[in-house]
């Protein structure tokens, strides 16, 4: 399942124009140092290597088999925050405190 929403590439570009770091980084430094989150990342362009990384797969149909979900890379912000299940328990815990 890819999920994308124009808004959040704004609100990535935005952080970019007006802090003048790479969301990527941005997003390292302020919002998963912060809370603790050393297994989580941002694909920002196509044919980043996320380390210990899983993809999605969907049927094919016509042959009964299977191809790769793909990823939608120019769309950074909206998707392409790669985590893990520990790291996402942090992140749902930050709404609590």
């Amino acid at each position: 399942m890819n999920y994308a929403n124009t808004s959040y590439l704004l609100l990535a570009e935005v952080i970019e124009c007006v802090t003048g770091v790479p969301f990527g980084e941005w997003m390292e430094e302020n919002v998963f140092q912060a809370l603790g989150m050393e297994h989580t990342a941002v694909k920002t362009r196509s044919g980043q290597i996320i380390l210990n990384s899983a993809l999605g797969y969907a049927g094919v149909p016509s042959t009964s088999g299977w191809e790769e979900g793909g990823d939608l890379d120019a769309f950074y912000g909206a998707t392409g925050i790669y985590t893990t299940m520990s790291d996402l328990t942090r992140w749902l815990h930050n709404f609590h405190d």
